[in-house]
């Protein structure tokens, strides 16, 4: 292990956060339970679990990306957490790690490709979450419109928008400039159909 390497670990870590705090905003949307205490692959089996029952919401292209990221998942915890086998007690330094009795690759190399599918699916995860969103969205509409009807009242529903806020530096940005995205839904109102 070196300082490359202890960087790509870091790095890894940090997508590994960007990834769980978007599926735990979409666990918490879609299902409103409580999303403390889940991990990345955790969340993504809770929301494999949840396309079962909404397959209209999570369609099979979002459950293709769901078992990507329970795949990932389990690349980076052995990437995580391979303990290594001859560390050196002063530099640190290691070159044998294993994870669960098996042999385990750590170079920077390895780690960064690792990462590197961690900000592909991040990236896809954005997009799945921008229609997903927009989908809850719809159905909100369609629940105010009804008691809009049923009470004779405006309803404003509840606006959803998953994961469309970010940042991102310079050496990840197009163009080489940092950006950073701050998107607002439109505010709504159902109003009640004419009275005759």
């Amino acid at each position: 292990m070196s300082k490359k390497s202890d960087a790509a670990v870091g790095r890894l870590a940090v997508m590994d956060g960007v990834l769980n705090e978007l599926l735990r905003d979409l666990v918490a949307e879609i299902t409103g339970q409580d999303t403390k205490g889940l991990t990345t692959g955790k969340a993504a089996q809770v929301l494999l679990a949840q396309a079962k029952r909404d397959p209209a919401l999570l369609t099979a292209d979002v459950t293709d990306w769901l078992k990507r990221v329970d795949h990932a998942a389990q690349e980076r915890n052995t990437v995580m957490h391979a303990v290594a086998q001859d560390q050196c007690v002063l530099c640190g330094n290691a070159t044998r790690f294993e994870h669960k009795g098996k042999p385990v690759g750590r170079s920077a190399g390895t780690v960064a490709s690792v990462s590197a599918e961690f900000r592909d699916l991040i990236d896809e995860g954005v997009r799945h979450a921008r229609e997903i969103s927009q989908a809850l969205n719809e159905r909100g509409k369609a629940t105010a419109a009804q008691e809009a009807a049923a009470t004779g009242k405006t309803q404003s529903p509840r606006k959803v928008l998953i994961g469309q806020t970010f940042y991102r530096c310079a050496a990840c940005s197009p163009g080489g400039k940092a950006i950073a995205s701050v998107e607002l839904p439109p505010a709504v109102g159902v109003l009640p159909p004419p009275q005759p």
